[in-house]
């Protein structure tokens, strides 16, 4: 080690204090800025397995009048998993019911949607023929319909005109969580097709859940793709899930996000350079007097700024780790203040967690 980093080091442990405020300037600014970014990258991958949880990982919905050609969604290297759902018959707990929530349609669905669009089967299996149902614990709990998997239930379908109804009955052999929006929302009831049942003519006739291969601004464009090979007469995007993964269609939001990130990190900059450079400063003109008798024997200016980076290296080394370790530090624990609050705040059921994410 030559003589002047020698002096450097011999500087920093003289001048305990300023040496303890520049790394504490260092550690302060380092974890302000991983706070910032390890706060936007938890938060939003946490909305995307709330999303992910209650919506499903579906990227698109391709509505139809018609039957679609499913072979045309055969494509492993695009298409990565596809759940058809299509809306069967209206349903009655009683035939002279005049309540909604009693009454609603049934959907006819394979296992696929139990995957794209999150259903947790909680008691029992899916259904396998006609007769059998999957019934989601929200509607039981609003219906009061007091049934549990193995009985016998008795629907009132209708058969033609409003308010005509045939009788048939089900065997309840699944019951699902209320995680998934897919009961609360969209249908209460599941059972497998049936070629031969109708299906309300108010609604359209088959809904293609599809999920792709990739989460980026491409998917957009398979996603178009596959809107005009398959004929699809109405298409609906899964919006939150793609705004979220921080890939939204329209860039505005992220050029918004960014402005925002970028006047924050701009604040910390400008606080923190103006702190660590006003120590460094002082410091190198105290450190000049020991350069000046070097100076006198052949130090130059550049072996001067040399000592002043290898301070700063020095410090760094330091002060940088205990940074990023603070920042991740402060954000768990805050993360933890408010954890369980975040189901209330989002009005959702969710098993998730928010935690530290962290992105290089």
């Amino acid at each position: 080690m030559n003589v002047i980093r020698k002096l450097t080091l011999r500087h920093i442990v003289s001048h305990k204090k300023r040496t303890i405020l520049t790394i504490m300037s260092i550690i302060v600014s380092v974890a302000m800025v991983t706070a910032v970014f390890t706060t936007i990258f938890s938060f939003t991958d946490f909305m995307v397995d709330v999303t992910t949880e209650v919506s499903g990982p579906w990227q698109a919905k391709y509505l139809y009048h018609e039957e679609p050609d499913l072979s045309l969604f055969d494509s492993p290297e695009d298409v990565a998993d596809i759940a058809v759902v299509r809306p069967g018959r209206s349903f009655s707990l009683h035939a002279e019911d005049k309540l909604g929530r009693e009454r609603g349609v049934i959907a006819e669905a394979d296992e696929a949607v139990c995957r794209l669009r999150s259903v947790r089967i909680a008691e029992g299996r899916f259904p396998q023929n006609t007769d059998e149902l999957l019934v989601g614990r929200y509607f039981l709990d609003r219906s009061g319909l007091d049934a549990k998997v193995g009985d016998k239930i008795t629907l009132f379908l209708q058969s033609g005109e409003p308010g005509e109804y045939t009788e048939k009955e089900f065997t309840l052999v699944g019951i699902a969580d209320d995680n998934a929006d897919f009961f609360s929302k969209d249908y209460p009831m599941i059972t497998v097709p049936d070629d031969g049942s109708p299906s309300e003519e108010d609604y359209w006739q088959y809904a293609v859940y599809c999920r792709f291969t990739t989460m980026a601004a491409s998917t957009y464009d398979l996603i178009d793709e596959y809107t005009d090979r398959t004929g699809c007469e109405m298409l609906e995007t899964n919006r939150d899930l793609f705004i979220y993964s921080l890939v939204p269609r329209d860039n505005g939001l992220l050029r918004a996000l960014g402005a925002v990130v970028a006047v924050v990190l701009a604040l910390i900059v400008i606080v923190s350079v103006a702190i660590i450079y006003d120590s460094f400063a002082v410091s190198y003109q105290e450190r000049a007097r020991y350069l000046g008798m070097l100076a006198s024997v052949g130090a130059t200016k550049k072996q001067k700024r040399a000592s002043v980076y290898f301070e700063a290296f020095i410090l760094g080394l330091v002060g940088i780790p205990l940074g990023f370790a603070a920042g991740l530090g402060g954000i768990a624990v805050t993360f933890l203040c408010i954890r369980s609050t975040m189901s209330t705040v989002l009005n959702v059921n969710t098993t998730r967690q928010l935690s530290v994410r962290v992105n290089l």
